[in-house]
């Protein structure tokens, strides 16, 4: 479900928002989950799956983030051990780390997000596959915000002050960039003011006025609303960037060569979860200990979508953007990094 736009001014949060105040704990966010942290404690009679998968124990690369959720409540649910596979997971730090470690074969899958998938396809640093489309922003779910006093007051205001990312040449700055261009910012992307810095930053620093625009996903979106009383300058999931793909999971081709069985199971039970979260209600049981959320704040989020398909046309369109602004030298066919869904 999409909520109202809620954040285009620094007066119209609603009551409900403001009786939860402070209540997001970024600490908590940030300090990982137990659900998947080693073994799934699936039987593992169930875990060798009658010889049906060519390796039953899989390791998963992840961030304690929403996008994920589906991974989560597909093991606390028993699709995985459905399809024969015992999961462990294994949080990465950044996508260039997922990426290396499924080269060197520490893990199996991983999430990330699909500009590092890109990008390290792109320069020849991996040989990728994507196997699962993980999330999709929508209204609200992602902005560039600001706060009272910062000076920035519309989209214009942006050439000229600095912005707060969490990585330069990432998601962060390709959707900034995009959502300031199509809205008639008339600013090259060398020539705007990138500040990075971890994203749990984001909000105290634009707070604090060492910002003066942060890129926001939520839950920060709304932490820095509640906390600060940030407002939105652009959404940054409308025009060319409506219904983004922000993430997905990935194998090495080689994996993909070699376990086709594996890598459809683990599709399957993706897809299950998926539909799973369609139900709000699902989803918002899951998240404090998925993503460290306060269940307190968990219902006044701006909740983006978990695809159920796999379409090369929509992610091709994160590789366009990215050949756009110069993110890759060499352009991508997406088609050939897609392994289809099952079809049973």
């Amino acid at each position: 479900m999409v909520r109202p736009n809620r954040w285009t001014a620094p007066t119209s949060r609603p009551a409900r928002v403001a009786a939860v105040g402070t209540a997001l704990s970024l600490t908590a966010l940030l300090s990982g989950c137990g659900l998947l942290d080693g073994s799934s404690g699936a039987d593992e009679s169930a875990a060798e799956g009658g010889g049906q998968v060519e390796k039953s124990d899989i390791k998963i690369g992840y961030n304690p983030i929403i996008d994920v959720a589906p991974i989560f409540y597909a093991d606390e649910n028993g699709y995985f051990a459905d399809e024969g596979l015992n999961v462990s997971t294994e949080r990465t730090t950044s996508g260039a780390e997922a990426i290396a470690s499924l080269a060197g074969g520490s893990l199996d899958f991983t999430y990330g997000s699909h500009v590092a998938f890109m990008a390290a396809q792109a320069s020849g640093v991996a040989d990728l596959k994507i196997v699962g489309d993980a999330y999709t922003a929508l209204e609200d779910n992602v902005a560039i915000m600001t706060v009272p006093g910062s000076g920035v007051e519309k989209p214009e205001d942006l050439a000229d002050v600095s912005i707060g990312i969490n990585a330069e040449r990432s998601l962060a700055d390709l959707l900034s960039i995009s959502a300031m261009t199509s809205n008639g910012v008339d600013v090259a992307y060398e020539d705007v003011n990138w500040q990075q810095m971890a994203m749990p930053d984001l909000p105290t620093a634009l707070a604090d006025g060492h910002i003066k625009a942060a890129l926001l996903p939520e839950p920060f979106l709304t932490q820095a609303a509640m906390q600060h009383g940030a407002f939105k300058v652009l959404d940054a999931a409308e025009g060319p960037t409506a219904e983004w793909p922000l993430g997905g999971y990935v194998v090495s081709a080689d994996f993909a060569e070699e376990n086709p069985k594996t890598v459809a199971a683990f599709q399957r039970a993706l897809v299950r979860a998926s539909e799973a979260l369609v139900d709000q209600g699902e989803l918002e049981q899951i998240l404090p200990e998925v993503a460290g959320i306060d269940e307190d704040i968990v219902s006044v989020l701006n909740f983006g979508a978990f695809p159920t398909t796999l379409e090369a046309e929509r992610i091709q369109r994160v590789a366009t953007l990215m050949s756009q602004f110069s993110f890759i030298e060499e352009p991508i066919d997406v088609e050939d990094m897609i392994v289809p869904l099952p079809e049973d």
